[in-house]
């Protein structure tokens, strides 16, 4: 009950900021790890664009999971926890396929 629905977009935004900045850093620095480790600018990408769209989409289900639930009057600290789990490994691994996928198409 502390956080209102009304309180969503600047929410989901603020979380939007944070997925995105700290996607950005590690994406990075992972990039250039994978890329100096493995000499491969390819593998690079793949991991960079992985970090940066699964910790965006991370916090972007953090969030809005909790208040979807709210309005389903399901209580958000029961249910959040595994479906938030589950989607978060879900759609990482199928964001790296595709981003893998796509670069190594290229």
């Amino acid at each position: 009950g502390a956080i209102d629905v009304k309180d969503t977009v600047p929410l989901v935004l603020k979380e939007l900021r944070v997925g995105l900045a700290l996607g950005g850093f590690y994406g990075i620095i992972l990039g250039i790890y994978g890329y100096f480790m493995h000499h491969s600018l390819q593998l690079g990408q793949v991991v960079g664009l992985t970090i940066l769209g699964n910790m965006t989409g991370a916090a972007l289900l953090a969030v809005l999971l909790p208040m979807i639930f709210q309005r389903l009057k399901v209580d958000p600290a029961v249910a959040t926890g595994p479906f938030v789990t589950t989607a978060i490994d879900i759609l990482g691994v199928l964001n790296y396929f595709v981003i893998a996928t796509w670069i190594y198409k290229l």
